[in-house]
């Protein structure tokens, strides 16, 4: 190619094109790989109809509502940023976003797409911590994972006990905290949560947030010839247990993401929910959680969503009629807060009577000490 016209420099972008060629079609295929695979459009009978699974389905609605927010120029911006990283493949991928916050993560396993899209944090229940959270709160994140949602509460003010049982998440964590400074804030635990004390080994997954748990026994043992249990072993607790173990009287916000192990999770923490010593509980969303989120209003609960564009809780008296309310695409968790916080919680959310899609509407403001209010419906 050098001897081609005798021009190096043309040889050079001849060399780079192909190389690129070859990284765009491997990163096609992660993304394939990553998001399902399935052609776009089916036949039926004359008539060419949409051809994708929920997952792929609740993707392309995440992306559209993302990108009518950040509006078009961002949006051409991120898709620039995810082909970059698509195409050089890092190691290391650093992002800045909207709020401030810097996010490390390794590539592929940590990735996460539209965050390096939007260039922001869009979830409403981390646009909901600065209207719960104050100076001094607590807040405790089970399945931290690189600490999105960690940072974003003690950005807010609040103490925050991180816990996360994988080693490689943990890492990343700590110099997310570190790159963010809030090493005073945040507090990392290598630790799982669960219905019960015992020992735990890691499940790793390709993508690091999809990792899954196995129960091993009740105690952390040597085996017989001795020799000690490996490094992906960790101890399991119950949220219950952990926060006597922290020496927690209540917990002002607790976010729940294992990805399939939330149940668990909500059964290891009944006595903290029935002594009401938990204000709000973040649970991620999926039918086995809600059906059994009804016995927890006799503990004096309501059930509901967070609006981030009203910046208020929605409610509705049953799980059932969740699918009531209107929501974004970005909403990901159902929510458990406690009746008495609707009305008290420092004095940032009014009682009132809940709003559901189909019901009355009677908000009441309550000023926060500082000329401003906000209504829960």
């Amino acid at each position: 190619l050098q001897r081609f016209g005798g021009r190096p420099r043309l040889s050079r972008y001849v060399i780079l094109s192909v190389g690129m060629l070859l990284r765009l079609r491997h990163s096609l295929a992660t993304a394939r790989e990553a998001f399902g695979a399935a052609t776009l459009f089916r036949r039926s009978g004359r008539r060419l109809v949409p051809a994708v699974n929920r997952r792929q389905l609740i993707v392309l609605k995440r992306v559209s509502w993302g990108l009518t927010r950040v509006g078009v120029v961002q949006g051409g911006k991120g898709v620039f940023r995810l082909l970059h990283v698509w195409l050089r493949r890092p190691d290391r991928v650093r992002t800045h976003t909207g709020s401030g916050l810097v996010i490390d993560f390794d590539y592929p396993s940590q990735m996460m797409p539209t965050l390096v899209l939007f260039g922001d944090l869009l979830e409403p229940e981390i646009r909901m911590l600065p209207h719960v959270l104050k100076k001094g709160m607590v807040a405790v994140d089970v399945g931290a994972s690189i600490g999105t949602w960690a940072l974003s509460a003690a950005r807010a003010g609040a103490r925050v006990l991180a816990c996360e049982p994988d080693p490689q998440n943990v890492g990343t964590l700590r110099g997310n905290i570190a790159a963010n400074k809030l090493d005073a804030r945040v507090e990392v635990r290598r630790i799982g949560l669960g219905s019960g004390r015992g020992w735990a080994q890691l499940v790793p997954q390709k993508r690091r947030y999809l990792n899954r748990v196995t129960r091993l026994g009740p105690e952390p043992g040597t085996g017989t010839s001795g020799v000690p249990e490996p490094a992906d072993r960790f101890p399991l607790t119950t949220l219950d247990a952990f926060s006597e173990d922290e020496e927690l009287p209540r917990i002002d916000v607790v976010k729940v993401n294992t990805a399939g192990g939330e149940l668990e999770v909500l059964d290891g923490c009944r006595g903290l929910l029935r002594q009401q010593r938990i204000d709000f509980l973040l649970l991620l969303d999926g039918d086995e959680i809600r059906a059994h989120l009804d016995e927890f209003t006799e503990f004096g609960y309501d059930i509901g969503i967070w609006d981030g564009d009203a910046a208020r809780l929605r409610t509705v008296p049953l799980s059932s009629d969740l699918a009531s309310l209107r929501r974004t695409p970005m909403n990901r968790y159902v929510i458990l807060c406690r009746k008495a916080v609707t009305a008290h919680h420092a004095g940032v959310i009014g009682a009132g009577s809940i709003e559901a899609e189909t019901g009355a509407e009677t908000g009441v403001e309550v000023g926060d000490g500082t000329g401003s209010g906000a209504a829960v419906r």
